[in-house]
């Protein structure tokens, strides 16, 4: 019976709440982009630089900065790894990385994390991460605590009742040291993720679990502001 109930809830909600719910952010997207040309230019300047992502990308040791948004970002800044000495004479200084960013993303260079096609029932799709937290070391060579890990839905069945989705997962220290080194560079990592296979597109996921996301509460509520403001 009670699975019954949640097939119930699962099937109203991949056909009729999930629908909705992309049609009300399309409408969000839509609006905040027609109200963008009557803020004054200054705020409207403000506005644009916050919307903007910096990307970290790893590769041969040393750290690609890129600012813009995940269609085109422009490279700004090379970084080594492994901060070079500081120079007694000259005083070399590292560079600072901007700030006035909405998200600062991580791309895991290749190899570095995995992926894999799976299929689960419908009613999984209600609680997906904790499902694959339980069954992690069935699909993986690892338990759930040793890997950081996110999923991507590819399709629905909803004859057979099943989801088939795309598991992505890398090893902690892996991904640890990474973070690590955006840190001593100064950057505060928002969203881990990884290319698609095209090697231009990124996957939407989060391989970064929830509680060690930063809060960005100051942004939302800027954007609403200025919202309000039009």
């Amino acid at each position: 019976m009670i699975a019954d109930v949640r097939r119930l809830f699962a099937t109203f909600r991949v056909r009729h709440a999930a629908p909705i719910g992309r049609r009300l952010r399309q409408f969000w997207t839509w609006w905040t982009g027609e109200l963008r040309p009557l803020l004054p230019r200054t705020a409207a300047e403000l506005f644009a630089q916050r919307r903007e992502k910096l990307f970290l990308e790893v590769q041969d040791e040393v750290m690609t900065v890129s600012r813009g948004d995940n269609g085109n970002a422009a490279e700004i800044l090379r970084l080594p790894l492994q901060t070079p000495p500081v120079d007694a004479e000259f005083g070399a200084e590292q560079p600072r990385l901007p700030e006035d960013v909405s998200e600062t993303v991580l791309v895991l260079p290749e190899g570095n994390a995995l992926t894999r096609p799976l299929t689960l029932p419908l009613v999984a799709e209600e609680n997906l991460l904790e499902v694959l937290s339980f069954e992690m070391d069935r699909y993986t060579p690892f338990p759930a605590s040793e890997v950081y890990y996110d999923c991507v839905v590819t399709g629905r069945d909803m004859e057979h009742h099943a989801i088939d989705l795309s598991l992505v997962f890398a090893p902690r220290p892996a991904v640890d040291g990474l973070l690590e080194a955006a840190a001593s560079l100064g950057a505060t990592v928002d969203v881990v993720t990884i290319r698609a296979r095209d090697g231009n597109n990124l996957l939407p996921v989060n391989l970064l679990p929830a509680d060690r996301r930063p809060r960005r509460g100051d942004e939302r509520r800027l954007r609403m502001a200025l919202a309000g403001l039009c």
